[in-house]
């Protein structure tokens, strides 16, 4: 679940009828304004804005023990309305993969 000031959290099931809440990421300076998802490598990545109000300076950062973010820039122009998500989405997942390939 991501919030709305950038805070990251995992719900588990915990017995029958209790959850578990754990925190992935809560850091102010760098808040996490989306998820992706990366089934080939069963692992789960964060995204937010890195620079000023319209930069293209992005972070990822992957969920594990200790996250990290790695800055990107955004390559893509945006359109103003709700594909805006996936295209920010797809970017994230561009950029770690390049990363990885590396």
């Amino acid at each position: 679940m991501v919030t709305s000031d950038g805070k990251v959290y995992m719900a588990t099931l915990k017995g029958k009828s209790e959850m578990d809440v754990k925190v992935l990421w809560d850091d102010p300076k760098q808040k996490v304004a989306g998820v992706v998802q990366d089934q080939d490598n069963n692992a789960v990545y964060g995204w937010g804005y890195a620079g000023k109000d319209g930069s293209s300076d992005r972070f990822y950062l992957k969920f594990d023990p200790k996250p990290a973010p790695v800055r990107y820039a955004l390559t893509v122009s945006l359109w103003r309305n709700i594909t805006d998500a996936y295209l920010e989405s797809y970017e994230c997942a561009r950029a770690f993969r390049k990363n990885k390939n590396k």
